[in-house]
This record gives structure tokens, sequence and C-alpha cells, in this order.
């Protein structure tokens, strides 16, 4: 896995953040055994409030290259590593559970199901139900709890 960080609002992300974000990301890609895939992740930090999200996973080329962005105009500076962590669990659950979402998320893909959509309103309104997110977000969870005790026994 090649792993590129860029700080798309320097004043909003201080530098000390991409190390910070770069150790959480080579640590969870470990985790979810990612770290011998051959894709690149580029992570992208920006400050926007005009969207609508804190964090985003997007597949720019399925299972080559993946983009995870990060938008500091909403996140809590403690919330950054677990957002991370959510992303890159969708990441992993492309690789290993068959996530594929179409474009005009109409249909996605998960663990051998296919789930219809009407389009991007109803995509988005149950966005919480999906199996995927339900997976991602106690996975997070665990990663987050994980990485706490890591980052305690390396002090």
């Amino acid at each position: 896995m090649k792993v590129s960080i860029k700080r798309k609002a320097k004043s909003a992300w201080h530098k000390d953040w991409v190390s910070t974000i770069r150790n959480a990301c080579d640590w969870a890609s470990k985790e979810l055994n990612l770290d011998s895939k051959q894709f690149t992740l580029d992570i992208r930090l920006k400050h926007d409030y005009n969207v609508d999200y804190y964090g985003v996973q997007l597949s720019v080329d399925p299972l080559r290259r993946s983009v995870i962005i990060l938008n500091s105009a909403l996140l809590d500076r403690k919330q950054v590593v677990e957002i991370l962590f959510h992303e890159m669990v969708h990441v992993a659950q492309e690789f290993h559970q068959g996530l594929h979402i179409t474009e005009c998320m109409t249909e996605a893909h998960f663990e051998g199901m296919v789930y219809n959509f009407e389009g991007e309103d109803q995509f988005f309104g149950t966005h919480s139900e999906h199996p995927w997110e339900i997976d991602a977000y106690k996975r997070q969870d665990q990663l987050k709890e994980k990485y706490r005790k890591f980052l305690t026994k390396t002090a």
C-alpha cells in the first residue's frame, strides 16, 4: 500500500497532523490487512463548510486507488483518527468483503448481497442502516480502542 497525504487547507491542518495521520494510517493498515495490498491510498486534508461530511472514502479505481478526504471544518480534533479508521474500514471492506457502490448510488454489493436504491436520496437517507456502515462504525470503535492501547504501550 502506498500512502500520500496532502493538506489542502494548510492553515486549518497543522503540519504535525500529517505525521499523526500517517502513523495511525500505517498502524490501521496492518490491523485491516491492507499493508500488503498493491494500491494507492490518497488522504486529503481539507477545510470546507460547503460539504456535509467529516470524512469520506472514494474508490477512484476500485482495488487500485482510494481517496479519503478528512474535513476539519466539521471535525473535532479528537475525532480525526477515529474518522480515518472508519474510512479505512471501507477500503478494507472493498478488499475483504466485496464492497462496491455504483457511481450513481443505485446499487451496492457487500458480503455477497446486492442492495438496490432508487437514487442518491434513498441511498443517503438510509446511510446509517447500511450493513457496511454498521460494520464500519463497530470496527472503527474497536480500532480506536486498540490504537489507544498501542499508543499507551509505546509511550
